[in-house]
């Protein structure tokens, strides 16, 4: 099986060539890298930046299981895809817990941001329903 796996015919594989060459192909994968590689430096963003890597969410989910013989929560799949390398291994050692908001350090301010955006409407969902829940009970 070679780089992009079993193709099934060898016409489908010309047929792949012959789009990837278009000039309409190109310039749309020129823009989307550009944009995956843009950001503003000045604020420090990387507009779609993850320090998982080349791995995929699955993966790093299964990882996790092997590693801690238990499904990870969003919150530890968000972290392992969003903070620095120093802090992930910070977390791993229980250094830090994925509530401490002063130490954790991401890879952008938008991730931070995201993860305490989450933590809040979470939060207030579960106000809502244990309200709910004790209202309609």
């Amino acid at each position: 099986m070679g780089f992009f796996g079993k193709i099934e015919s060898d016409t489908k594989w010309v047929y792949s060539l012959q789009s990837w060459n278009t000039k309409e192909w190109l310039d749309k994968s020129k823009t989307g890298s550009s944009n995956r590689k843009s950001g503003d430096i000045n604020c420090g963003r990387a507009s779609s930046r993850h320090t998982g890597g080349s791995m995929g969410f699955d993966e790093h989910r299964d990882n996790w299981k092997r590693t801690y013989d238990r499904e990870p929560s969003w919150k530890e799949i968000f972290l392992q895809t969003h903070l620095t390398k120093k802090c992930k291994e910070m977390l791993r050692k229980g250094d830090i817990s994925i509530y401490d908001m002063k130490n954790l350090e991401f890879c952008t301010n938008e991730s931070k941001e995201a993860y305490v955006s989450y933590l809040i409407n979470l939060n207030h969902i579960r106000q809502e329903f244990v309200f709910y829940t004790r209202v309609v009970i």
